[in-house]
């Protein structure tokens, strides 16, 4: 009696509250779903009425203050509620399971606007490396099995050709382990290995003005520090898998995105409107379309960056080294580092930073001047400290360090580049205060823009996406709205825990590297030189990196 009691209560309250009719509108509304949710958990009717109608009361402030269509409003109420009571009694879940679709289908109905746009479930915005691949990773995702899912690409994507071309593209990425994870989860590992990548099995980082190394091995025999893999074969990869495996995922190429609107609340739908002028409605907005991001301008967030003023030149080299090509090699210059990423047995991927001006000089050497001043930068000992390479020599005399310090490895011998293969890329550093808003979110170089100097860059976007795949499942397995910061909230906190870290300590690298100072070069190389020799710290370092979380 106690809860029947409390049910009137609060119905009686709602009346007056919005001047609802006490008809068999309110009446058929609370009772139809009540003694259907008291049917399907086999809980008492009343028991499930005081229930919803408790929740209803509680949200009814926050959800409802400023809605016209108070009916709908109510309904959508009830349909969230009859939602949680079924999720946390656990009973008769596959009948629950069936009758959750419906449910949310009319949740859907009751959020939306009566207008004649399009609608999607979430629309991503870029279809780059991490756009496609949480398109993909969603399109998979049982859980979100009756979403629709807009993925809008401003240039044009193609399939992955059936044999790689002559030359490699001159953009390349170095994934990572848990990477690596994520492809294989997706179902592209095996047709990218069987078309063309390049296993790392060491890491080498040497410092201009010292001896000083480090090595990364991988901490186990059989797995690998990365594999270098040209981005349009990834993007060709997962591309192809969306359109075999995702039907729920539309792919619209040449679609730019003019302005985008984010809701205060659940209330409304977020509208995304194109330069054809096309308008369409989502439920979530998903921003993965780079450091300039439009859908992060809309969500009006704070922003921290600045200008590193160096350039990335890239450029597809032929070497020559003994052995396989396997190693990786970084090697700290005062403008910047210098990176070799095996590509073949005779051919590596160069990443060279440098400033924006040189930069440009670079560019406009001839190839032959081009190749002696790159082989002249890795090989030259023109800035060594003797000063600081005595102190190394002592320090590998200590208990702790187990070996003495050699002569510094050699790096490949470039003999040429391959084809019109130079380009550059500005760099810079972007983080995003939040990467969340009602009805948006961001993934990728959207919310975080870091040093290419490690590598993490696309690898941190990936993390981005299992993340906010496995969120965005569990909200849609609890019957919530996807757009709901309740849930987009969890996914901001583990993301930022995951990737500050990383651009943080790239950030601080790239500024240490960048003086001959020799109070500097003398602490940053006994600090190497110490660290190289702590195995397991290295291990712990790289697990960490490696495992997917």
């Amino acid at each position: 009696m106690a809860d029947i009691a409390t049910y009137d209560f609060v119905k009686h309250k709602l009346l007056a509250k919005f001047n609802l009719p006490d008809n068999w509108v309110t009446h058929a509304i609370s009772s139809a779903c009540a003694g259907l949710s008291a049917a399907i958990v086999s809980l008492p009717s009343d028991v499930v009425k005081t229930r919803m109608m408790d929740q209803i009361r509680h949200e009814l402030d926050a959800k409802m203050a400023h809605t016209k269509n108070v009916h709908i409003q109510l309904y959508n109420g009830c349909i969230d509620c009859f939602v949680k009571i079924i999720r946390h009694e656990e009973s008769h879940r596959k009948l629950v399971d069936l009758m959750l679709l419906g449910c949310r289908s009319c949740h859907l109905g009751a959020v939306r606007h009566a207008s004649t746009s399009q609608y999607y479930d979430a629309i991503v915005v870029g279809g780059g490396l991490v756009g496609n691949a949480i398109a993909c990773a969603m399109g998979q995702n049982s859980k979100l099995s009756s979403k629709r899912v807009l993925l809008l690409e401003g240039g044009n994507t193609s399939s992955l050709p059936k044999s790689p071309p002559e030359h490699y593209s001159n953009r390349v990425s170095a994934v990572g382990p848990a990477s690596i994870h994520l492809f294989r989860k997706l179902g592209i590992w095996d047709r990218l290995h069987d078309y063309r990548v390049k296993k790392v099995n060491r890491l080498r980082v040497i410092d201009n003005c010292s001896r000083a190394e480090l090595e990364f091995d991988p901490p186990l025999k059989d797995q690998e520090i990365a594999y270098i893999i040209e981005n349009n074969a990834i993007i060709g990869a997962l591309y192809d898998r969306i359109k075999e495996t995702c039907p729920t995922v539309e792919v619209r190429t040449g679609a730019t995105v003019k302005h985008c609107n984010l809701p205060p609340s659940l209330n409304d739908v977020a509208t995304i409107e194109l330069d054809s002028g096309e308008k369409i409605e989502t439920s979530l907005v998903i921003g993965a379309d780079g450091a300039r991001s439009r859908i992060r301008q809309s969500m009006n967030v704070d922003y921290t960056s600045f200008n590193y003023h160096q350039s990335g030149v890239v450029a597809t080299l032929v070497v020559e080294t003994p052995g396989e090509n396997d190693v990786a090699w970084q090697r700290f210059c005062r403008a910047g580092p210098i990176a070799y990423l095996p590509l073949s047995r005779t051919l590596s991927s160069l990443v060279w930073t440098t400033s924006t001006e040189d930069a440009q000089r670079l560019l406009s050497l001839t190839k032959d001047e081009f190749v002696d001043e790159l082989n002249h930068s890795m090989f030259t000992e023109e800035d060594q400290n003797d000063c600081v390479n005595k102190s190394l020599f002592m320090l590998s005399k200590l208990p702790l360090i187990s070996k003495e310090i050699g002569p510094t490895p050699q790096p490949p011998h470039v003999v040429s580049l391959q084809g019109d293969s130079r380009a550059s890329f500005p760099l810079g550093f972007g983080h995003s205060h939040t990467y969340v808003h009602t009805r948006a979110v961001l993934i990728g170089d959207a919310a975080h823009r870091t040093h290419p100097l490690a590598g993490q860059g696309v690898n941190l976007g990936w993390h981005d996406v299992m993340i906010l795949d496995r969120v965005l499942g569990r909200a849609a397995s609890d019957g919530a709205d996807i757009g709901s910061v309740t849930y987009l909230r969890e996914y901001d906190s583990e993301a930022q825990r995951h990737n500050l870290p990383v651009m943080v300590s790239c950030d601080w690298l790239n500024r240490l590297y960048r003086t001959n100072a020799a109070p500097v070069v003398m602490l940053r190389s006994l600090g190497l030189a110490a660290f190289n020799r702590l195995t397991p710290i290295k291990d712990f370092l790289v697990s960490q990196l490696s495992t997917p979380h």
